[in-house]
């Protein structure tokens, strides 16, 4: 394992483990962009996996856009490995992932991705373990993608049509997920 990876696993436990107290590292401000509005044609890092690839219907390829995941909506969540509120917000993303793979209707219609702004593939490596995400997490290395939505504070959730306009925005914990899941199926035609 590498040390790069031992360290960042070592954070996560620390920032887990140490309560409200701990400072989030991931805060940063209000999104730039507000619901009906159309945000940037974003090039997102292709998983890693044959598996997340096809959970998300792309090809293999290096890179990809909104406009190749072919599902309705596409419930972009950027979030940092080291942010306390998004590790807190992972069983949250489990079970909203959960609820939509269950339903044949709702698995095809919306697409859940991961974006972990400033965090290598080994970052996103070790989150995903350790805390279980079965939904594909890619990382936003430079934190382009992140910079583009305006640096919000994380955990941040903006849920795309195919034309990339935004039908729904959360900002921190999803404390309620089957209210949440509810909104999210308003926008479904």
């Amino acid at each position: 394992m590498k040390l790069k990876s031992v360290a960042c696993l070592l954070v996560i436990c620390v920032l887990v483990l140490s309560g409200p107290a701990a400072v989030r590292l991931a805060s940063a401000g209000e999104p730039k962009f507000k619901v009906g509005e159309v945000v940037p044609d974003f090039t997102f890092s292709a998983p890693s996996s044959d598996k997340d690839r096809a959970y998300l219907g792309l090809e293999a390829k290096k890179e990809f856009h909104r406009s190749d995941v072919p599902a309705e909506l596409l419930y972009v969540d950027i979030f940092g490995v080291l942010c306390q509120a998004c590790q807190k917000n992972a069983p949250n993303m489990n079970k909203l992932h959960n609820y939509l793979v269950q339903d044949p209707a709702l698995d095809k219609a919306v697409k859940i991705v991961g974006v972990a702004h400033e965090s290598d593939y080994e970052d996103v490596k070790m989150f995903r373990k350790a805390f279980r995400v079965k939904f594909p997490l890619i990382p936003d290395e430079s934190g382009t993608i992140f910079e583009q939505l305006g640096e919000p504070d994380t955990p941040y959730a903006v849920v795309l049509d195919r034309d990339r306009k935004i039908v729904l925005t959360h900002q921190g914990v999803i404390h309620n997920v089957e209210q949440f899941l509810a909104e999210i199926r308003q926008h479904l035609k």
